[in-house]
């Protein structure tokens, strides 16, 4: 899987963006370089664009990022936009874990409608 992300410090926002396989590991590399960034701020909004066609996480894997391993702050919000049933599907799992922890999160299939809810224009 290729996941990269773009920090917009203009309007405190982080734009990441998945497709292909995506992996536990991954997902904790990633997070592991966005955390590391000195342009980082916990406190940002994210912007995650899915194009996955496959989850190769174990559902425990899913709850304890999801939960343990967050490096966002409450005050953050998450937009996921996933096209396809099957990433929709997968996304919601993750709202659900994320949000159970005080995550604030949506996962929307248009990706005008979730810049809206973030406020971008």
């Amino acid at each position: 899987m290729s996941a990269e992300y773009r920090i917009d410090l203009s309007n405190g926002i982080i734009f990441s963006k998945g497709e292909g396989v995506l992996t536990t590991q991954e997902i904790r590399t990633h997070n592991k370089r966005l955390r590391e960034d000195p342009d980082f701020d916990p406190n940002y909004n994210q912007l995650i664009e899915i194009r996955v066609t496959q989850f190769a996480i174990p559902e425990e894997d899913v709850k304890k990022i999801a939960a343990q391993e967050d490096i966002f702050s409450g005050q953050s919000k998450r937009a996921f936009v996933a096209e396809t049933d099957y990433a929709f599907g997968m996304c919601r799992m993750l709202q659900i874990y994320s949000d159970s922890s005080g995550a604030h999160s949506e996962v929307f299939r248009d990706m005008d409608e979730a810049r809206r809810w973030l406020g971008l224009d």
